[in-house]
């Protein structure tokens, strides 16, 4: 049985170039016009959304808080500041147009696979920068909490379950931590949480 995976907002022939190099591992790409609805009736699935305005980054925060989706954010403009935008609304990977069909599969296997994939100059950036060190003092016990759940493997879906919280709470809290630890997405906060020692269990 195939695996199903969205291309949303993708011109036709990335879309045909996806499904023609996909189908052979077993992943079937469709092309959705409605991803909410999509989104329902492929619950954790995959999707490739080219993100071209505001509102489809608001899009990505839907699908990940709402149906725990994986997204594959594909941008024109690779600078930092968008692929942090991307990643700090729940995208599991952020890929360009402009790679071959190759890296492109591998990007979209490889965050089925629950693995994070972004360009190589964004993660030297964020583990050469200095940042100031996050400590417990700027997070209650319950923050710290979530980040070590986070880094275990945890889902925002899963999360806000344990706590309570809806999940676009969950998300909005979540996103407050961040900016507590002068972070901007989810991958930058676990990385700086790891390195200054909050996810080491006391």
């Amino acid at each position: 049985m195939s695996t199903p995976v969205a291309a949303v907002n993708t011109a036709s022939l990335v879309t045909l170039g996806l499904s023609q190099a996909l189908e052979p591992s077993g992943y079937e790409i469709e092309e959705v016009n409605d991803p909410l609805t999509w989104a329902e009736r492929h619950p954790s699935a995959a999707m490739v959304i080219h993100i071209r305005r505001r509102e489809d980054v608001d899009l990505v925060i839907d699908l990940t808080t709402q149906h725990s989706m994986v997204i594959v954010a594909m941008l024109d403009s690779t600078s930092n500041e968008e692929l942090r935008l991307c990643l700090s609304a729940g995208a599991r990977a952020c890929v360009s147009p402009d790679w071959g069909k190759d890296e492109l599969v591998l990007a979209i296997k490889a965050s089925l696979l629950g693995m994070a994939v972004i360009p190589s100059p964004l993660a030297q950036s964020m583990a050469c920068s200095n940042p100031t060190p996050a400590s417990t003092q700027d997070l209650s016990a319950g923050q710290v909490g979530w980040l070590r759940d986070l880094a275990a493997g945890s889902t925002v879906q899963a999360l806000a379950r344990r706590t309570g919280f809806s999940e676009r709470e969950m998300y909005r809290r979540l996103r407050e931590v961040y900016r507590t630890m002068g972070c901007s997405s989810r991958t930058e906060a676990l990385l700086r949480a790891s390195g200054s020692g909050l996810l080491s269990e006391s």
